[in-house]
């Protein structure tokens, strides 16, 4: 079964990183990259399907479109932090969505993945002009009609995701304190603590106008 969802890229937002252990999947070194990743997981073809994820967005093949700006409706401001194995979440309790820009419907945000590494180089999970940032966060979204993103995922646009990529910067923002203080207290798969959050727009970057593309979904459980 091949899954797919809207990737959306809006620009830098700037904090600092985090370091994790290595885990059994990786993107670059030889014996792990996602041109291995079939062995484990058979959706998993990049060599065979060009909208398959991780990828590199290159300034030089950028079309420049004119596109509304995504809007934000909503507020959680109470979540859940939980510790996935593979990297943490956060689950919101209230409800929030998102629409504007090439987004299909107005899609119900669920969720906030981060993928982060043990250097400051090596932590998104997908490149600007083959740079890798050292964080990049993730909203998940899903379209009306799903409760959740396992039952979206059978849909091409039934999964939404809006990437920022996170770097370090000489101010650091102070709001994603609440999230980074509460990883310390799920250090095992599983743990999961309850958190205040943050607005969603003190986490993201200034200008919200977004870049598109159409990608599969890498994250092996959501």
């Amino acid at each position: 079964m091949q899954c797919w969802l809207l990737l959306t890229f809006l620009m830098l937002s700037k904090t600092s990183a985090a370091e994790v252990p290595r885990l059994d999947y990786c993107y670059k070194e030889t014996d792990c990259n996602p041109y291995l990743w079939v062995k484990s997981y058979p959706s998993c073809l990049p060599q065979k399907d060009k909208l398959h994820s991780p990828i590199d967005l290159n300034d030089e093949a950028v079309r420049n479109d004119t596109v509304p700006a995504l809007m934000f409706r909503g507020l959680a401001r109470s979540g859940t932090v939980k510790n996935v194995r593979d990297t943490v979440v956060v689950d919101f309790d209230e409800c929030m969505t998102v629409s504007g820009g090439w987004l299909k419907y107005k899609y119900r945000l669920v969720q906030i993945r981060f993928h982060w590494g043990s250097k400051t180089t090596n932590g998104s999970e997908h490149t600007l002009n083959n740079r890798r940032f050292p964080m990049e966060m993730q909203l998940v979204g899903v379209a009306p009609g799903y409760k959740d993103v396992k039952s979206a995922l059978n849909q091409q646009s039934g999964v939404a995701m809006i990437g920022v990529f996170i770097d370090i910067g000489p101010v650091n923002n102070v709001h994603f304190k609440a999230i980074s203080d509460a990883v310390s207290k799920v250090p095992y798969p599983g743990d999961s603590v309850k958190v205040t959050l943050p607005t969603l727009l003190q986490l993201m970057p200034t200008s919200n106008e977004p870049g598109n593309r159409i990608k599969s979904f890498t994250t092996r459980e959501v």
